[in-house]
């Protein structure tokens, strides 16, 4: 039964000066950088159909716990962003299955 096994995640994060890919001077090309590298994910859905979430950890250059399960997802992925004093709070949301 195909789809069985899949569930919607919501993945949050917190991206601020601690990663390399945020800039802590211009907040237009960090809300821009944001948004192209989520179409970036989607199509990379689109073409491999999948994506793993370490990529999106990388991609913003947030450490992840590699001792963890590593999930992907087979759909494309929704984002919400919030601005907060330091940085962003990034939430993912997408349909999610184990690797």
């Amino acid at each position: 039964m195909k789809g069985w096994c899949n569930f919607m995640r919501n993945i949050e994060f917190l991206w601020d000066k601690n990663s390399i890919t945020y800039d802590e001077n211009n907040e237009e090309y960090n809300r821009l950088f944001i948004y192209h590298v989520f179409e970036c994910f989607n199509d990379l859905i689109e073409v491999r159909g999948y994506l793993y979430l370490n990529a999106i950890y990388e991609m913003f250059g947030v450490a992840w716990d590699t001792d963890r399960e590593n999930l992907y997802f087979r759909e494309r992925i929704r984002f919400k962003v919030d601005k907060i004093q330091d940085g962003f709070l990034i939430n993912v949301f997408g349909l999610e299955e184990s690797a």
